[in-house]
């Protein structure tokens, strides 16, 4: 994946290190290829920051589209660049905000969601409200230290349409990254440090229902 000269801007260049050496967010390398496996139509990245995620996904799904949401207007700009150096500009539509009822537009196709909105997760993810995310598998980053008990109530409202599974963030060790061998300890710890606040956790939802998908005989009917 490539990135532009703008992501190495101290607002935007924070990760970098961490992205390059294939350290971020290591704890979800498992899950990412799963979806990555799964083929899905629809991709959605709510939080989309720089584009790693939806840049991504998009490069190695490549029948996939990606609806990438942010409301940071510097941070949309970025990913829009990020996906124009990577070849995937007409694959990634970039946009500001998602609502429950902006949802409804994704009925019968196979989505993936990707949530990572610094505490909004709680706002869009409302299973009782759209009928779409109660057959989507979604990847929730949850923000507990900003809304005590998001993951309790995250589970509580997926109990009935899915599987989950918690993942926690785990420290990093220089001597799984060989490029780090040069470096001294606390240099190389600047570089794979997140500066993760502490709980922070995922959450995977996988659903036990596939959505319907409409055929052209089922269109007619």
């Amino acid at each position: 994946m490539l990135y532009v000269d703008e992501t190495l801007g101290a607002r935007f260049g924070l990760n970098l290190a961490s992205r390059l050496l294939g350290s971020y967010e290591a704890e979800l390398h498992e899950i990412v290829e799963t979806v990555i496996s799964s083929r899905y139509d629809t991709i959605l990245d709510i939080g989309s920051g720089d584009g790693y995620y939806a840049v991504g996904l998009a490069i190695r799904v490549p029948g996939c589209t990606v609806d990438a949401f942010d409301p940071d207007p510097a941070a949309r700009s970025l990913c829009a660049k990020v996906a124009h150096a990577n070849g995937v500009r007409g694959r990634v539509s970039i946009r500001s905000r998602v609502t429950p009822d902006d949802l409804r537009g994704y009925r019968e196709r196979r989505v993936f969601a990707k949530v990572d909105c610094e505490g909004c997760e709680l706002a869009v993810l409302h299973p009782a409200e759209s009928d779409v995310l109660r057959a989507t598998a979604i990847l929730v980053e949850i923000h507990d230290f900003l809304h005590p008990g998001a993951t309790r109530e995250i589970l509580s409202r997926f109990a009935q349409t899915h599987e989950s599974q918690i993942v926690e963030c785990r420290p990093r060790s220089r001597c799984d990254y060989p490029e780090l061998e040069s470096f001294d300890d606390e240099d190389a710890a600047t570089l794979l440090s997140e500066r993760r606040p502490e709980g922070l956790r995922w959450a995977f939802l996988t659903p036990r229902l596939e959505p319907r998908v409409r055929t052209a005989n089922s269109a007619r009917a």
